[in-house]
């Protein structure tokens, strides 16, 4: 899991740095919150129904795989209806390009593969489809690199190189796995679970990119532009650990027995086990990249260099939490983590909207790592609710 999300990530790497050095600060400042609107609906796309189905039936079927996609397809073309529909009423341009629903098409097929080949124990596959993910990945930078193409175009090729071998995968994994050729319809405990579940993941992502979008909103693009590149250069890294340790732990965690009069204590030992591991694998990562950036703030024309540590302090509370996110749906409590989702998110807008003599980067690392702070606590406590 952590090659084949080292390949991936650093074929992003590579095309930040590549497009940050040839477009200029307002196409730059564009890429990066249409980037931020894909990741965003990209979460939901799927319903988390890859991880629901695979709970209510122990196995990933046919059945499985073709409700997961049929899904995927369907919320994100009704996404972008009701985008194209504001933006005509209110007579302005839609926030979100419809090319930027195919990155999020590619997004949302991204996270339920991971999932889906960690349970199948395809593990080969994964990592096949990502060595074919970070060639486009790279020739669509070297494209932008070489200044042949618009904007627009290179978020085309950036969601075509992310979403057509995952969805070569699918296809093929649908052809080969056993079962019926028909949707599945879930029980209704499993909608409701999806119904927390879907929001709760939506509330998460637009957390992780409000602060591009608000910045986007409220910034210079020169700014947003230098806050946007070292936001993704510093959290690609937590993808990859996510991915490396994330799905990991969901597997340990759905196999502890809540009935078990230690299941605390197990949760306790896999959660402080999960996050040293991050925070290690995170720590070994972020100085060579901390040092890349801080002195060649010139080259790549980072007007603001101050973000560059700022971030990386933000960035450490972060690993902290977001591999073990994923425990609110083991211990079956999807509502209240919806809950603190939603204040945390609130108090992070706040923070940023309301205006403060304090710079835009050190409002958003001071209020960003105290909120990962309290959710951390926050996890622990509800494991200590086990059995109540």
């Amino acid at each position: 899991m952590a090659f084949g999300s080292l390949i991936f990530q650093g074929a992003g790497f590579v095309i930040i740095l590549a497009l940050k050095g040839s477009l200029e600060a307002q196409g730059f400042a564009y890429f990066i919150t249409q980037l931020a609107w894909a990741g965003i609906f990209g979460s939901v796309a799927t319903f988390r129904l890859e991880l629901l189905l695979f709970q209510e039936k122990g196995c990933v079927d046919r059945p499985s795989l073709i409700t997961t996609l049929i899904f995927c397809i369907g919320i994100l073309a009704l996404i972008g209806i009701v985008f194209s529909v504001s933006a005509a009423v209110l007579g302005r341009a839609s926030p979100l390009s419809w090319v930027s629903l195919l990155l999020a098409f590619g997004f949302a097929l991204h996270e339920a593969q991971s999932f889906l080949c960690v349970q199948m124990t395809r593990i080969p596959e994964l990592i096949l489809t990502r060595i074919a993910q970070s060639i486009g990945l790279m020739i669509t930078g070297y494209i932008g690199w070489a200044g042949q193409m618009q904007t627009l175009g290179i978020i085309l090729l950036y969601g075509l190189a992310i979403m057509l071998p995952i969805l070569i995968w699918f296809v093929t994994a649908i052809i080969r796995a056993e079962g019926p050729t028909r949707f599945h319809f879930p029980s209704r405990k499993a909608w409701g679970r999806s119904l927390y579940l879907v929001i709760a993941t939506l509330v998460n992502t637009v957390y992780v990119n409000l602060a591009i979008l608000i910045a986007g909103a409220t910034q210079s693009p020169a700014l947003v532009a230098d806050f946007g590149f070292v936001m993704k250069l510093l959290t690609g890294p937590i993808s990859l650990i996510r991915q490396a340790f994330g799905h990991t732990f969901m597997v340990d965690a759905f196999a502890i027995d809540h009935r078990m009069r230690n299941a605390r204590g197990q949760f306790h030992t896999l959660l402080n086990r999960t996050i040293i591991s991050s925070l290690k694998t995170y720590l070994l990562i972020l100085i060579p990249v901390f040092l890349f950036l801080w002195f060649t703030s010139d080259i790549f024309g980072i007007i603001h260099a101050e973000i560059i540590l700022w971030m990386s302090l933000a960035s450490i509370a972060q690993v902290m939490v977001n591999p073990i996110n994923g425990v609110r749906t083991p211990l079956q409590r999807e509502l209240s983590f919806l809950l603190f989702d939603f204040m945390r998110t609130i108090l992070l807008a706040a923070a940023l909207l309301v205006p403060l003599l304090v710079p835009f980067e050190i409002t958003f690392s001071v209020v960003s790592a105290l909120l990962y702070g309290s959710y951390s606590l926050f996890i622990r406590h509800q494991v200590n609710h086990i059995g109540d």
